[in-house]
């Protein structure tokens, strides 16, 4: 990848957004990528609980700028997306919404949508396949997304991948 990546998920998200676009932005920065995450808007309560209960205290939020290139997270198509996202320049889409128009609304995405409880799951699998470690603070937040999107693993949309993500 070449540029300055924004990472982000609609406005106003929740617990699955946040988490993914704070760890998946630490991830690709690890890699030697120019990324931030962006949180825009109010996220939802259980969100704040966790980074105040944690103390997460570098987030990014509505960060300024000019960004080269977007990548979705928890997120794939653009209701409710900060006004900031040109979709042509959204280079990829991780969700975990069966139903979706990605490769229409991103058709130089990468795409990366898969049914799992949450999309977090996902971003935990992206760390195990580089081989590199999670932060603290990404970790609480992805446990966190994975448990309540999935109703602590009871939900029916839990997976055999979101149960190992958890371990």
């Amino acid at each position: 990848m070449n540029g300055k990546f924004l990472v982000t998920a609609k406005i106003n998200p929740d617990l699955d957004g946040v988490a993914c676009a704070y760890a998946y932005s630490r991830l690709l920065r690890r890699q030697g990528e120019d990324a931030v995450e962006g949180i825009f808007g109010n996220p939802h309560a259980e969100v704040q609980y966790l980074i105040d209960r944690f103390q997460v205290n570098d987030i990014a939020y509505s960060p300024p700028g000019h960004f080269d290139a977007f990548i979705l997270v928890d997120a794939s198509d653009m209701a409710g997306m900060p006004d900031i996202i040109r979709p042509e320049d959204v280079i990829e889409v991780i969700d975990h919404r069966e139903f979706h128009k990605a490769y229409e609304l991103f058709p130089r995405a990468k795409i990366r949508i898969e049914r799992v409880g949450a999309a977090a799951t996902q971003i935990v699998e992206l760390y195990k396949e580089a081989n590199v470690p999670i932060d603290s603070n990404s970790a609480f937040l992805l446990y966190g997304a994975i448990h309540s999107n999935t109703l602590n693993l009871k939900a029916g949309v839990t997976t055999e991948r979101d149960q190992k993500a958890i371990e």
